[in-house]
């Protein structure tokens, strides 16, 4: 009953951090405005629990998660008998490590700028006026494939869970930064609350992702593991 509940009880866990840190973030950035960002300490506190600033705790949160995904689909994809699934988990690992690696490193901003610069010009971005409308198609393409596959994989249950995860993920990194872009950006709803919660979204979406990866393996390979497990501490 105990391993049957331990990836829900990973997945509660990272959301009740999540919690703690949207709540920090929301705290300092209401107050680094209210001193109109020139109280130095307080400032530099706030970037360091910014949501949406690259050297920061909950972006480092955030790149662990996907970091996870990437670890558990490799573990899926090594105890797979099937060659198709194996490539399946191994393209979901793939998945987690870009995600990981655009967390810090801002890739998927960089290269939205550029089709921005490209097709509109030096037009302002709104949110109709957005390179997400060029990239969306694809991602909806390759994302309808890509879960197609996952079904003949996971019980349907679980596959609803993670389609419920990638849409809540989806909603954060897309919807609301479409709507932050009408947005004044030198104001707490902005800075705080839009930024909070396309982040919020995009981390919760990330763990419902690795609890479906966690039970996926807890159901299916949880013999094998804890003999791999036993084996590795008897080699040591």
């Amino acid at each position: 009953m105990n391993s049957i509940k331990l990836p829900l009880r990973i997945a509660l866990a990272l959301a009740g951090v999540t919690i703690i840190l949207l709540t920090l973030h929301l705290a300092f950035q209401h107050l680094n405005l209210a001193y109109n960002e020139k109280h130095g300490q307080i400032f530099e506190i706030s970037n360091r629990f910014d949501v949406d600033d690259e050297a920061s705790l909950p972006t480092w949160f955030s790149q662990a998660i996907w970091l996870c995904v990437a670890g558990a689909s490799i573990v899926a994809a090594k105890l797979a008998s099937q060659k198709s699934v194996r490539k399946l988990w191994l393209s979901m690992a793939l998945i987690g490590v870009l995600f990981s690696i655009d967390e810090v490193s801002g890739i998927h901003e960089l290269s939205l700028q550029s089709l921005h610069l490209l097709f509109f010009g030096l037009e302002r971005s709104s949110s109709t006026l957005n390179a997400w409308w060029l990239v969306m198609p694809v991602v909806l393409v390759f994302g309808v494939w890509f879960m197609s596959k996952l079904l003949k994989v996971l019980h349907k249950r679980q596959w609803l869970i993670m389609m419920f995860g990638w849409l809540i993920f989806l909603i954060g990194a897309v919807g609301l930064e479409l709507h932050g872009n009408d947005i004044p950006h030198n104001t707490f709803m902005y800075q705080g609350i839009v930024t909070g919660i396309e982040e919020g979204l995009e981390m919760l979406g990330g763990i419902i992702i690795l609890y479906v990866v966690l039970n996926h393996l807890n159901v299916h390979n949880s013999r094998k593991i804890k003999a791999a497990w036993q084996e590795l501490g008897a080699k040591k």
